[in-house]
């Protein structure tokens, strides 16, 4: 893949090899957003890089969800996803603590798989693109210290290569990056761990099992992969042994298929993917919005008027109302009034996103014959408790 103009999405890249990967996809000519959890860091990474950044916690369920919507929102197209996010465990599997392993399990492998699968619409309905994986050595052999993070790295190889088998001829690229030691923080603080994994750390040096490399060599040869469409970045040649036996079984397996065809892999327009169910969810959660936020306009009404005749009240299309007697007659005109200062809804449209959507109404306010057109748009996110609105625009604003 030519790389310069595209469009490259780096999870994890707000240091070591997510820093360094984002830093070599910009020198190739990408424009290149990188995402995180520390914005300051992540600020640095975009500034030095001439990018861009996102702030996500993909360890929550609601941040996944919404960041293919978001980042398409942002770049139009996501040519390539970088799956590089993760954090690791360095004591025995029966004492690390059940918060964290989810987070290991969260992060390393269910993140990266559901942006995934988000992107992938995308990607087919343009017939190109390409996913990277950052899995790991220890998702090939596994030793004591590393249980859950070798078996979310294990997870994350084992899913990729099957992907690779349903995506072939899709024109989408998938390259599995398997490296063993990186000199990181993240290293860094296996190698300083005295506790649990010291013993089997220093038999490992001693049998020069532990061929640590640098984030910069890792990152440029991601990005070679990328442009010769190479399928697995394995760096370290002691290693390459294990990845040979590792992948036995499925290169077994692929022959054994030699000559099965599979339907081809078909989506819809991608503006058209959410259900119907999607819409309706959004239509239910944009009105009751406007339920509570009608009831708390009033209620905050009444509040001004019992402090005193110094209030403003400013809407869009409205004039500034002053003194409580004047608002408290206007806006007993809009719920009183027949035909008097009347909202009357003249459009409603809904686009659904994936895990965002966008609500746009549009009103006219008359006003003793006079009629003028305001809007209002909604932005709901999808989470966990279904859609939940994020930012509203357009609502009066009343203040002393």
């Amino acid at each position: 893949m030519e790389l310069s103009g595209r469009n490259v999405v780096v999870t994890g890249g707000s240091q070591g090899i997510g820093e360094e990967i984002a830093a070599q996809f910009a020198a190739a000519g990408a424009n290149v957003l990188v995402v995180a959890r520390n914005q300051g860091h992540l600020a640095a990474v975009a500034d030095r890089i001439g990018g861009d950044y996102l702030v996500a916690d993909l360890t929550k369920e609601s941040e996944v969800d919404r960041l293919i919507p978001v980042c398409l929102e942002r770049l139009g197209r996501i040519d390539v996803l970088v799956n590089n996010a993760g954090i690791e465990d360095s004591d025995a599997f029966v004492h690390v603590d059940r918060s964290r392993l989810r987070a290991i399990a969260r992060l390393n492998f269910e993140a990266a798989v559901l942006l995934t699968r988000d992107v992938l619409p995308h990607m087919l309905q343009r017939g190109e693109g390409h996913l990277v994986q950052m899995s790991s050595i220890t998702g090939a052999i596994t030793f004591p210290g590393a249980v859950a993070y070798g078996g979310t790295k294990a997870g994350l190889t084992h899913m990729a290569e099957g992907l690779r088998d349903e995506l072939e001829g899709a024109g989408i690229g998938i390259t599995v990056v398997a490296p063993g030691p990186v000199d990181t923080d993240m290293w860094n603080r296996v190698e300083d761990n005295e506790g649990y994994t010291l013993p089997v750390l220093r038999r490992l040096q001693s049998l020069h099992l532990v061929a640590k490399v640098s984030p910069e060599a890792v990152a440029r040869d991601v990005v070679r992969a990328v442009q010769s469409e190479r399928p697995h970045v394995r760096p370290g040649r002691v290693y390459g042994p294990m990845h040979v036996l590792n992948n036995l079984g499925r290169r077994m397996t692929r022959l054994a298929l030699t000559g099965v065809k599979l339907d081809p892999l078909v989506v819809d327009d991608v503006a058209a993917l959410p259900t119907g169910t999607d819409r309706a969810e959004v239509e239910a959660a944009n009105r009751a919005f406007y339920d509570a936020h009608e009831e708390r306009d009033l209620e905050a009404m009444r509040h001004l008027w019992a402090h005193g005749d110094d209030t403003v009240c400013v809407h869009p299309g409205w004039p500034i109302l002053r003194g409580w007697e004047q608002i408290e007659e206007s806006w007993r005109r809009i719920f009183d009034g027949p035909g008097r200062n009347q909202f009357i809804l003249t459009n409603e449209s809904i686009e659904v996103h994936g895990a965002a959507a966008w609500v746009t109404v549009e009103e006219n306010l008359v006003d003793r014959g006079d009629t003028q057109a305001i809007a209002a748009t909604n932005v709901f996110i999808r989470g966990a408790d279904g859609w939940k609105l994020v930012a509203h625009h357009g609502s009066p604003v009343m203040m002393r």
